[in-house]
């Protein structure tokens, strides 16, 4: 699964699963995915989240707390993978090759009742801007 990802995309997903631990969780979700796309200030996600005066501080901040989550096996929300499954059919309708970062960043508006879809919203960002991204 991972080989259709490019580097930049893996690492977004990996430092989600960091955000996942930082807050105290076990199920690594949407928002932390979110936080996780915010933080490569070089990655086209971050861009894209700039253009619209979107931050990580500003993502941060309107990301809901969580609860503490017992265990030790981290595993994915299924709105993670449902933002996963929408990245990679924006990857096929692009025709790109690779899953990027602006991939992920778009499965997330496609599934709008995540956390990650409610904070883009709290901040502006709504799914009717999606077609500024795709273009």
């Amino acid at each position: 699964m991972w080989t259709k990802f490019d580097g930049e995309a893996r690492k977004a997903v990996f430092l989600a699963q960091g955000e996942t631990q930082r807050r105290g969780g076990r199920t690594v979700d949407t928002s932390d995915l979110l936080l996780a796309l915010a933080q490569r200030e070089n990655s086209r996600s971050a861009q894209i989240l700039a253009q619209f005066g979107l931050s990580e501080a500003a993502i941060r901040g309107a990301t809901p707390l969580r609860d503490s989550e017992a265990g030790e096996d981290m595993t994915f929300s299924a709105n993670l993978q449902r933002v996963i499954d929408a990245a990679y059919r924006e990857t096929l309708r692009s025709e790109s090759v690779v899953i990027t970062t602006a991939h992920l960043l778009l499965g997330i508006m496609a599934v709008p009742s995540c956390t990650g879809a409610k904070t883009l919203d709290s901040l502006g960002l709504t799914g009717e801007k999606r077609s500024a991204i795709v273009d």
